[in-house]
């Protein structure tokens, strides 16, 4: 079966990625880079894994991703990666942590005022392309609402609404015969009076 367009774009090898620090010259930072934060903390580039560091420096690229493309300020990585036992010294070792990250991954991490962000495409952090997937089957779900009331004897229609209810962890409505909180019409009924009009 053919993958869509989306699950090629989250489709990785099976075998592990190579570790690496080398970046691809040819290629503008932010678009040939994805970064995860669903699962282990990452940055990537062409399916090679690059090194983002130690716990620390990974929870100021972890919130840097959850925020790509907006401006985080120093303060606000300080409280995120220490919290109240931030002491005298962890302003400094913020700007150490995201030094070595503009190192190791380049200028798609920007300093922007007293803050810094990451430029990245949604397409391009896992989170982001997650949640745009779930708000297309969201508004796919209220489409086909509409679909499967108007023309309650289109099976596709229905087995449609099941599979975008599935997708966005409605299992439970997805797997019953009473869809959205709505008495699904019996089809053999419905053919009947069908034939009954004709």
């Amino acid at each position: 079966m053919p993958l869509t367009p989306w699950a090629h774009s989250c489709y990785m090898a099976p075998h592990a990625p190579v570790i690496t620090n080398a970046r691809s010259e040819a290629d503008e930072y932010g678009h040939a880079m994805h970064f995860g934060v669903l699962g282990p903390i990452e940055a990537s580039e062409k399916r090679r894994r690059l090194s983002v560091g130690g716990p620390k420096q990974r929870t100021v690229f972890a919130l840097l991703i959850s925020r790509a493309g907006t401006v985080l300020s120093t303060e606000a990585l300080v409280d995120g990666v220490y919290g109240d036992e931030a002491s005298n010294g962890a302003r400094r070792s913020i700007q150490t942590y995201v030094s070595n990250l503009r190192s190791d991954l380049g200028d798609v991490i920007e300093a922007n005022g007293s803050g810094y962000v990451l430029s990245a495409d949604r397409s391009g952090v896992d989170a982001l392309r997650f949640e745009d997937a779930v708000g297309h089957h969201r508004q796919l779900i209220a489409e086909l609402d509409s679909l499967t009331e108007e023309h309650p004897l289109r099976e596709r229609f229905r087995a449609q609404q099941m599979l975008a209810l599935y997708r966005c962890g409605r299992q439970a409505e997805a797997g019953t015969p009473s869809l959205s909180g709505r008495r699904q019409p019996n089809l053999y009924g419905e053919l009947g009076r069908h034939r009954l009009c004709l």
